[in-house]
């Protein structure tokens, strides 16, 4: 059904070089599912059962009245949990003042709002990203182009990096007579013509726009004198010298055909297809049922014999009996109605496929009007383990391998005294613990470092050596080694409370610029932290005493006793 559809359009929209293009066609039909364009060539409503010369339609030539357009809502869901509110990462670098340039570059170019549009873009397969550096000294700003890979061409080195990216796309005269010197060009503002760009790395060269006929990227001018090439276009061109290309080119998942990587949805493409006619078939069934078919049998009176609306009110002709009794063109009507039972079935093959295709693309497939009873956070984790893990990969694709080079990129084209090779970023967890999930953890650390220690003062001093000070255990008590160091312990609990984080959050963007965070030394246990100002469930001065109740090993009602372990 996804080559037909493809094909219908090729045949209805497509000029032959893209016919005989087959990567043009295929990103471009991603593209079309992406938008939610995919089914806008077809010219008939799915309602629309016959055309005007009174033909039956085929149900693969009507629009789908609906559609799961499963493909943009995993899309922005992948973008929202890579580069959005708490799941965005945080820049790390060994100087604190060198990660506050970066922090501040990112910001004033808003480029997290730049890599959310990356990645939804960019799950068809591939997307390039270039940027431009204007402004001289303290004034350099940083733009950026995101194009899709469908009107892209990269080159790439021995090293496999990017060399060359032409870019190229039809657009209409008036158009590109709003561009710089676009004026002075012999342009008709109703015709379509190429604009044609290349990224090299020394300059950015724009050619003169070419008819939409005369030239295409697979065959070059054609139908022209022999020898014609491409005119630059002067008023356009730009020279960086920059040593190279000013832009990154996004491969999506492994697999795909070079230069572009796999599609996230392409395995539930079929099913995807088929949910959306289904769905429409479906509301289609409703809607018969809720206005059926009338069959009458006999023969209708004249229309002078008819008694008000004949679409509501029928007469028929009476019937008569033969010889033997038999009653003949005896009048009836009848409503023709579907059975309930279809329209369950078609509800059950739905869901079906809809689960189907989650799974195909690793997307999450809770529902909570489905669940049979509570569950914990951890089983609702669990559920979620194939798109956690699909998210892992785009945290490698489109931030350690994309983000960083590219931040990396920009840092060199503004002339920025900075170390780049200790630029990293450190990535939050999906999923951040509870309250009753840290009142059980820290007293299981207290525990691992101080076994046998069933409580622990208030007063106490934790240190490598034990716990000293008042409130402090008796010596004798301790009688097992531990199994973690007080060190390491620390590291474990930091690590996965993401305390760094939560540190970043707890401060307004200028402050993570301007000024080193000043952070106490605990003293006792972790201190309380804050909730971070977005979130949206802070806790409340309970939740807060008990965590540090926790902490200190004293009993609480929330947490119960502290874990004993038998000496």
């Amino acid at each position: 059904m996804f080559q037909t559809i493809v094909q219908s359009y090729a045949q209805a929209k497509y000029d032959n070089w893209q016919r005989s293009c087959e990567r043009y066609k295929l990103l471009d039909a991603y593209d079309r599912l992406l938008d939610g364009t995919f089914y806008d060539h077809l010219p008939s409503a799915f309602y629309d059962e016959i055309d005007q010369q009174g033909k039956y339609i085929k149900i693969r030539d009507r629009r789908p009245s609906s559609q799961f357009r499963l493909p943009r809502m995993v899309g922005r869901q992948v973008a929202r949990k890579l580069f959005a509110g708490r799941h965005r990462p945080r820049l790390r670098h060994s100087d604190d003042a060198q990660a506050g340039e970066f922090r501040k570059l990112m910001r004033d170019a808003k480029l997290l709002q730049v890599m959310a549009d990356v990645v939804l873009m960019g799950q068809v397969g591939a997307v390039a990203l270039t940027f431009r550096v204007d402004g001289e000294d303290d004034q350099k700003r940083v733009s950026f182009s995101l194009w899709r890979a469908k009107f892209c061409w990269p080159e790439f080195d021995k090293a496999n990096v990017l060399a060359k990216l032409r870019l190229n796309y039809v657009t209409t005269g008036v158009h590109l007579k709003t561009m710089k010197g676009g004026g002075a060009l012999d342009l008709d503002e109703a015709a379509f013509y190429w604009f044609i760009r290349d990224y090299t790395p020394e300059e950015e060269i724009t050619y003169k726009p070419v008819k939409k006929d005369e030239w295409n990227p697979v065959d070059g001018f054609v139908g022209t004198e022999p020898g014609r090439t491409l005119e630059r276009w002067d008023e356009e061109c730009t020279e960086h010298a920059l040593g190279f290309v000013p832009g990154v080119w996004f491969r999506n998942l492994p697999g795909g055909c070079q230069p572009d990587g796999a599609c996230t949805f392409e395995d539930a493409i079929p099913n995807l297809i088929e949910l959306d006619y289904t769905m429409s078939q479906l509301g289609r069934g409703v809607r018969y049922n809720a206005a059926p078919t009338t069959v009458t049998i006999g023969e209708m009176k004249s229309a002078s014999d008819h008694m008000g609306d004949p679409t509501t009110l029928l007469q028929l002709e009476g019937g008569h009996k033969d010889e033997d009794g038999n009653t003949l063109m005896a009048g009836n009507a009848k409503l023709l109605e579907m059975a309930g039972t279809g329209i369950d079935a078609s509800l059950k093959y739905v869901e079906e496929l809809r689960n189907l295709s989650l799974e195909q693309i690793c997307a999450s497939r809770k529902d909570p009007e489905k669940m049979k009873g509570p569950l914990s956070g951890r089983a609702m984790e669990y559920l979620d383990e194939d798109f956690a893990d699909l998210v892992m990969d785009f945290r490698s694709i489109y931030g350690d391998n994309g983000l960083v080079p590219l931040l990396r990129l920009i840092a060199r084209a503004m002339e920025m005294t900075v170390d780049l090779g200790s630029l990293s970023l450190q990535w939050p967890r999906l999923f951040q613990p509870t309250a009753n999930e840290l009142g059980q953890v820290i007293p299981a650390l207290v525990q691992a470092v101080y076994p046998g220690v069933e409580k622990i003062g208030p007063n106490a001093t934790l240190g490598a050596a034990g716990a000293t000070g008042e409130g402090a255990p008796p010596p004798e008590q301790k009688t097992l080694p531990g199994l973690l160091t007080l060190d390491q312990a620390s590291k474990w609990l930091t690590l996965n409370m993401d305390i760094d984080m939560v540190e970043d959050e707890a401060e307004t963007p200028e402050e993570q610029d301007l000024i080193e965070p000043d952070i106490p030394e605990p003293t006792h246990g972790p201190a309380p932290v804050d909730a971070p100002p977005d979130d949206p469930h802070p806790p409340d001065d309970g939740e807060v005493e008990a965590i540090a109740a926790a902490a200190a090993g004293d009993q609480h009602p929330t947490f119960g006793a502290p874990i004993k372990i038998p000496v």
